[in-house]
């Protein structure tokens, strides 16, 4: 009985091409576009504001002194509203690029732009 083996050399340095090219092409797609990421505050669909997710921070809006936005560890989120149903706050923190908060009693939304998150995530034809 002829016994061949399973796994050659051969294989093991094809396998071990592909996988250093396959994470060399993700570290070259994730580096995205080099932008960092940011949040939007739409009021009445135009940005009011836009802040970098990079510096820890409390902050609002003149417009709407009431609603107050936190920035932490990259994510942002309502941390206060005058609204009656707190929606808005019990969404908790977001930091991925095209996810949205909205705050619709106040007419706030609360947009993380930024590698990618103004791209589309399908598109017909």
């Amino acid at each position: 009985m002829d016994r061949t083996r399973f796994v050659r050399k051969k294989d093991l340095l094809v396998i071990g091409a592909l996988l250093l090219l396959s994470l060399a092409a993700w570290g070259i797609l994730r580096q995205g576009s080099g932008e960092p990421a940011r949040a939007e505050i739409l009021l009445d669909g135009t940005v009011a504001a836009s802040v970098p997710l990079n510096r820890n921070q409390v902050f609002s809006i003149p417009q709407r002194p009431q609603v107050r936005l936190e920035v932490r560890d990259g994510r942002c989120a309502f941390i206060h509203s005058d609204c009656p149903d707190q929606i808005c706050v019990n969404t908790g923190f977001i930091g991925t690029p095209g996810l949205t908060a909205a705050c619709l009693p106040n007419r706030m939304v609360l947009r993380i732009a930024g590698d990618g998150g103004d791209a589309p995530d399908i598109v017909a034809h």
